[in-house]
C-alpha cells in the first residue's frame, strides 16, 4: 500500500562552494544535494518533527554485509533496547515504488529482522509491520 508523505514546510538546502548542499540533521554536516540525499534528509526531518522519533535513535547510511557483499541502508531507527525497529530505504523521486524496489528492502531485512520496513521516494512511501506477520500500513507509526 503506497501512501503520500506530507512534509512540514522547511528549506534544508543552501548553496555552498557553488553547489547545492543539504544539511544532515543526524550527522550534522553539509552534503551534496543529490536527488536521493534530498529524499533522505527530508524524510529524516519528517520522522523527527512529524512522527516524533528521537534523533539519538536514528542511524544514517549504516553499512552491513549480505552474502559477503558490502551494502548500506539509508536510515535505521533503533528501539530503547538498541534493537532495529525500522529499516528505511530512500530512493530518488523518479523511482516507482513497486515489487522490485520492495524486494531490495525485504532482502536486507533477512539480515536484520526489523519490526518495520519502509521505502520512500520522497513523495510516497510504503510501510509494513513484519512481526508477528507482514502487514502493510497506510502511514508511518508515531513514536511511542
Amino acid at each position: 500500500m503506497v501512501f503520500a508523505i506530507q512534509y512540514p514546510e522547511i528549506n534544508l538546502i543552501t548553496k555552498l562552494e557553488q553547489q547545492p548542499k543539504i544539511k544532515c540533521i543526524i550527522r550534522n554536516k553539509w552534503l551534496i544535494c543529490t536527488p536521493e540525499e534530498w529524499v533522505r534528509q527530508h524524510f529524516l526531518y519528517y520522522l523527527i518533527n512529524t512522527k516524533k522519533y528521537p534523533k539519538q535513535s536514528i542511524a544514517v547510511e549504516k553499512g552491513f554485509m549480505v552474502n559477503g557483499v558490502k551494502k548500506r541502508f539509508d536510515i535505521i531507527i533503533y528501539d530503547a533496547n538498541f534493537e532495529i525497529l525500522f529499516l528505511i530505504e530512500c530512493k530518488k523521486e523518479t523511482v516507482i515504488l513497486d515489487a522490485k524496489t520492495w524486494s531490495q528492502t525485504l532482502a536486507y531485512n533477512i539480515e536484520f529482522s526489523s519490526a518495520y520496513l519502509v521505502i520512500t521516494n520522497g513523495k510516497q512511501a510504503m510501510c509494513c509491520k513484519t512481526k508477528p506477520e507482514i502487514k502493510f500500513l497506510n502511514e508511518i507509526p508515531m513514536f511511542k
